[in-house]
């Protein structure tokens, strides 16, 4: 079971039954019987009408506990530990589960002005910046089969919940390969996110990401950190799934 959920966590993305076979190499009534007890468990979610499946409830909470208790990897805590240490921002590593975004990982800044969210978060793919990252990684029929389950909403006042608009920013997120949201989901605040990919590069698996209040986020800012971002992320290919 557990390289069952190794392979949807490698993925980053809700699979089918064929798709996690062809990944864990077991035969497929194994792997469909122990799909089903993970769901039981709700370990897994098993979305009916695409007939995939993603994280579930009981293995986000067991990640947000192993996350309090220090308990990730710890070459991946380090990466993102000197990265915080050196842009003075909190950074997360971000998963995709299903239509959300999962904060698995992070590390807050020391400077008192700062946006705690807990590891284990959930939140909509289409107004964060790694929501927007994963989605700009998606054919378009995918975006819209995801959008038309959980229709735009406005979080903030600047929440973008045009569908047209929302497309062409995620055609140049995809080719610039970095997406940055300006208090779409939470007030006043400013995330950028660039792509873990995996070892061979084009599959992306996770997100890394920084955020904090968005005057701390200028342009200036920005072109300082967003370098520092990709180093990391370059550097958490090889060490993206231990112990998380």
């Amino acid at each position: 079971m557990f390289e069952i959920l190794s392979a949807l966590i490698r993925k980053g993305k809700p699979s089918s039954l064929d798709e996690i076979t062809r990944e864990v190499a077991l035969p497929r009534p194994t792997v469909y019987r122990q799909l089903t007890i993970l769901t039981q468990l709700r370990f897994l979610e098993k979305d009916h009408e695409s007939r995939r499946y993603s994280l579930g409830l009981s293995f986000l909470s067991l990640s947000q506990r192993a996350n309090a208790s220090s308990w990730p990897s710890i070459g991946r805590r380090s990466i993102i530990e000197a990265l915080v240490a050196d842009i003075g921002e909190t950074c997360n590593f971000v998963i995709r589960s299903g239509d959300k975004v999962l904060w698995l990982d992070r590390v807050e800044t020391q400077d008192p002005v700062r946006l705690h969210l807990e590891p284990g978060l959930r939140a909509p793919l289409a107004c964060t910046a790694a929501g927007k990252l994963f989605l700009s990684y998606m054919a378009e029929t995918e975006i819209k089969k995801i959008l038309e389950r959980e229709p735009l909403k406005a979080y903030t006042e600047k929440t973008n919940t045009h569908l047209p608009s929302l497309l062409r920013e995620l055609v140049t997120i995809r080719k610039t390969r970095l997406s940055i949201d300006r208090g779409g989901f939470i007030q006043d605040t400013t995330a950028v996110a660039v792509p873990v990919e995996n070892a061979s590069g084009g599959e992306l698996i996770a997100a890394l990401s920084a955020h904090g209040p968005s005057y701390r986020f200028s342009p200036t800012a920005l072109q300082r950190m967003i370098p520092k971002l990709r180093d990391a992320a370059q550097r958490l290919k090889g060490d993206s799934l231990k112990g998380g």
